[in-house]
């Protein structure tokens, strides 16, 4: 696709005009997505090609298949490989069997790792222009994390890549179609995406909870930042572009969207380095053929600097270089609640239900000088203004400072959260959390990162009925008579050692245990 699609096709036209029959050696997607580009530049396909063992005529076809020991070599033909992972595997077997090498086109080669070292790299998926707590601050940290060891010589910001898309439709089970459908109909978009992955040395995609394979009835589609990610990789792979996906989750959620793993996971197995945040996520991706290893979430780097700004007792946060902001709530106790990203898709219910919960809270802090507060981690919690209106309570807004949310997350006495990041913020100074659901296992599997033990770990439903709410208000009531939790500040600055080491682990270099 791009350029070196385009060169593909004039291959065939040529080899069509020399009176050469075209072939496509596989039957899976890959083979779908050039037979039907070929069709629809006319470019007539003799057949199909197969030689594993089971093997089966394509679904998208009624060309019949048949194995590679039923062609001459002599024969007049054009072979194009059509695998995703053993492009040069099948080229190896065509040659030994005496196909000449002019008779033979592999769309897909291995990219092979550069034993150079890399100086420049495109950063896929700074999620800074996002309303989003978490996903301002794990890409400000993953950005210093990067900028120590590389150039960051071109950035692709996640909202902006993906709005360049929008008009593009698509199955939440078909990344292919999303692909083939993007180099038609963006081409403009594609070929720019295309010469810009070309004039760096390396990318790096800030996975972050993009790989959350959900195929919800409810909600019949899949991320649309996962299709773009794809389509990166895709271009990065026929460009030969050694990448990275770094500081994220790999998430089969349930109901599972098998053919969607499927296709991205031919993807990343081309990746020289995939980097998940959680031991979860890396029990996940391990069954697939993907060079994958544990590092912890960017977020945690910025323990020291956190712990240094609370010790100082700064009334105030530096922003940048000149603006000073007062830090509210310094020197004030209060419990902090923010929202999850699965309530967040039913507003009206998750009103109800944090209303519920306000007011519960409200009633078990009535005889204590301890606070509630509220905080918008994103911009979907503002479901959470129903309470704040009803019961008058201090409200931060997803549109705050986030160094400033950060240092009012951190001197919280307990958090209650159902947001991934914000619970790492909260872990670098050790405050108690009481978990919630999500749309993936990302609280639960956060307590491992936290070093939580097993019988002390649980998770509250993202929308608790009334007596769950219950025991979650009295669990509250036990951590309020308890210090900041000095284990789990613990488990955090080692953490920070090894996401400051995020580089040396992706190129290689581990970091031990």
């Amino acid at each position: 696709m791009g350029e070196k699609f385009d060169n593909l096709i004039r291959v065939a036209e040529t080899a069509v005009k020399s009176g050469k029959a075209i072939y496509i050696y596989g039957c899976g997607d890959v083979a779908e997505t050039v037979f039907k580009l070929l069709t629809a530049e006319n470019i007539a396909v003799a057949g199909l090609i197969d030689d594993g063992e089971g093997k089966k005529n394509a679904n998208f076809t009624d060309i019949p298949t048949i194995t590679s020991d039923s062609l001459k070599s002599d024969e007049n033909l054009l072979i194009i490989i059509a695998s995703l992972n053993f492009g040069n595997i099948i080229y190896e077997r065509l040659i030994k069997k005496g196909i000449s090498e002019a008779n033979l086109s592999v769309l897909y080669r291995n990219p092979k790792t550069s034993q150079k070292k890399i100086h420049n790299i495109m950063f896929v998926g700074d999620n800074t222009d996002t309303p989003n707590f978490g996903c301002q601050a794990t890409s400000t940290a993953l950005r210093e994390i990067l900028s120590n060891s590389f150039t960051i010589a071109d950035t692709l910001y996640r909202k902006a890549i993906i709005t360049r898309f929008e008009s593009i439709q698509y199955s939440a089970c078909d990344l292919f179609s999303f692909i083939e459908d993007s180099r038609i109909y963006c081409s403009e978009v594609f070929d720019d995406l295309t010469r810009r992955i070309d004039s760096v040395e390396a990318v790096v995609i800030n996975g972050e909870g993009t790989f959350i394979f959900e195929n919800n009835p409810d909600r019949p589609y899949a991320r649309r930042d996962l299709m773009v990610f794809g389509l990166i990789m895709h271009i990065c792979i026929y460009l030969n572009k050694p990448f990275y996906v770094v500081n994220s989750i790999f998430c089969p959620w349930e109901p599972e969207n098998p053919k969607l793993i499927s296709q991205v996971v031919k993807l990343l197995a081309f990746a020289q380095k995939v980097l998940v945040r959680d031991k979860q996520s890396l029990s996940e991706i391990s069954i697939y053929n993907i060079n994958a290893e544990y590092c912890p979430d960017a977020l945690f780097s910025w323990h020291t600097e956190v712990n240094t700004e609370i010790r100082n007792q700064r009334s105030d946060v530096r922003i940048g270089a000149n603006c000073v902001r007062p830090l509210p709530l310094r020197g004030e106790r209060y419990v902090l609640i923010t929202g999850n990203s699965e309530a967040a898709h039913y507003q009206d219910h998750a009103a109800e239900v944090y209303t519920k919960l306000c007011e519960k809270v409200l009633a078990a802090l009535c005889d204590t000088d301890i606070k509630l507060v509220l905080i918008e981690c994103c911009k979907r919690d503002v479901f959470l203004r129903n309470a704040a209106e009803k019961f008058n309570l201090q409200i931060i807004t997803y549109d705050t400072d986030i160094k400033i949310s950060t240092e009012i997350i951190c001197g919280a006495r307990v958090f209650i959260t159902g947001r991934y990041h914000p619970a790492v913020a909260a872990s670098l100074t050790g405050v108690n959390c009481i978990f919630m659901g999500s749309n993936s296992h990302k609280t639960v599997s956060l307590q491992d990162v936290l070093g939580i033990p097993k019988a002390e770990q649980f998770t509250y439903s993202a929308l608790p009925d009334e007596d769950e709410i219950d025991v979650l208000v009295s669990d509250m009531k036990k951590l309020l008579t308890k210090p900041n939790n000095k284990s789990i500040e613990a488990t955090a600055e080692i953490n920070s050692k090894k996401a400051l080491k995020m580089c040396e682990l992706m190129l290689g270099n581990t970091y031990g245990n």
